[in-house]
């Protein structure tokens, strides 16, 4: 697989529009299911479970694609007076406008799942690309991710260099929200949650929607908010789970933080 200029991070839309029929004579094939829609005049290709793309005969050219890890889950808080960090934004690479050119040959696609309470999101794979599930949420120390989990301390998960950011920190009645692919998460204070950080924007399968936000953390008294598929944090209850990669939302006490979002892959071609 070659990759020209893949950009990553920010915000992915406005992807442009080639000559129909680029890819007219190009046998290809899928295996895992995934889901085949058209958008104008692209093929949009969507696995969110394992599987390949195989270029059975010709250059597959112009491909964009979106590749997301799993979500790291929030912290489940079995204390009665700590609050639970949010899980961390599993992280993506993606193209715009910058595309690949696949030659003939098989194309691995590993989808990460979302991290359960208190666990990292698995990692997801495209050909030679991979990328980094989020952090777990955590009490005085969260973990380390493609994006980092909110802490309920000063010991915020790391998000991984060149992938995500950290999650935040925070205090015992309001612990710190998520990383995002955008963003650190946000801080918390007493009584209220940190926000999740922001992930990306794409509009790739031609419907504009968030990816790999962060979890908000758990507030006894407001919980913080959860970003770009992230889950929202619990005030009386478990936290939200997240989607597309987003980290779970945290809690308040004795109770179950949120899931992190399964991660994906889309792929988009000229017809």
């Amino acid at each position: 697989m070659r990759r020209d200029r893949v950009q990553s991070g920010g915000s992915v839309s406005g992807f442009y529009s080639p000559p129909q029929y680029v890819n007219r004579d190009v046998v290809w094939s899928t295996t895992g299911s995934p889901t085949v829609t058209t958008d104008g005049n692209f093929t949009v290709v969507e696995w969110s479970g394992n599987g390949s793309l195989v270029v059975d005969y010709g250059v597959l050219r112009e491909v964009q694609f979106l590749l997301v890890a799993g979500g790291g889950g929030g912290l489940t808080s079995n204390l009665t007076a700590r609050t639970g960090g949010g899980g961390g934004g599993g992280t993506l690479i993606s193209s715009s406008t910058d595309s690949l050119t696949l030659k003939p040959g098989t194309y691995n696609v590993t989808i990460g799942t979302g991290g359960a309470a208190s666990s990292n999101g698995g990692n997801s794979s495209f050909g030679d690309f991979t990328v980094a599930g989020g952090g777990s949420g955590g009490g005085n120390t969260a973990s380390a991710g493609g994006s980092g989990g909110g802490s309920n301390a000063s010991g915020a998960g790391i998000g991984f260099a060149g992938q995500g950011n950290n999650g935040g920190n925070g205090t015992s009645t309001g612990a710190g929200g998520g990383g995002g692919k955008g963003a650190v998460g946000g801080t918390g204070t007493s009584n209220v949650g940190g926000n999740g950080g922001t992930g990306v924007t794409s509009s790739i399968t031609g419907t504009s929607l968030g990816y790999a936000g962060g979890g908000g953390g758990g507030g006894a008294t407001t919980s913080g908010t959860g970003t770009d598929g992230g889950g929202n944090g619990g005030t009386t209850g478990s936290g939200g789970n997240g989607v597309r990669g987003g980290g779970g939302g945290g809690v308040r006490t004795n109770a179950t933080g949120g899931s992190g979002g399964n991660g994906l892959l889309v792929i988009r071609f000229p017809l």
